[in-house]
């Protein structure tokens, strides 16, 4: 097992790392990008497209913000739902407000 990192294959951003058998590290890339052995993390690290290699970020980048946590609709707002399409609009509402 091999560890590999995916980047752009433009702009050597890493995109995802993980494990993968010997032979399947260059199948991990899609298009626009490239697969190479090695450890990285998207956070932390780039490729540097001259030299190949894995490198520190000149800054590293900062973590997700945590997704909004939302309330769901009320019991009485679903009870008083009177057909499907009530309910999406009550849901999609939700979805908004968050």
């Amino acid at each position: 097992m091999k560890p590999f990192v995916v980047y752009e294959s433009a702009t050597g951003k890493i995109l995802r790392s993980g494990v993968c058998r010997n032979e399947d590290v260059v199948a991990q890339a899609g298009l626009g990008e490239a697969a190479m052995e090695g450890s990285g993390s998207d956070l932390f690290h780039e490729v540097d497209l001259d030299s190949g290699r894995i490198v520190a970020r000149p800054e590293p980048l900062p973590p997700p913000k945590p997704i909004a946590q939302r309330e769901p609709p009320s019991d009485e707002e679903i009870d008083a739902a009177q057909t499907v399409d009530d309910l999406k609009l009550l849901l999609k509402r939700a979805i908004r407000s968050r």
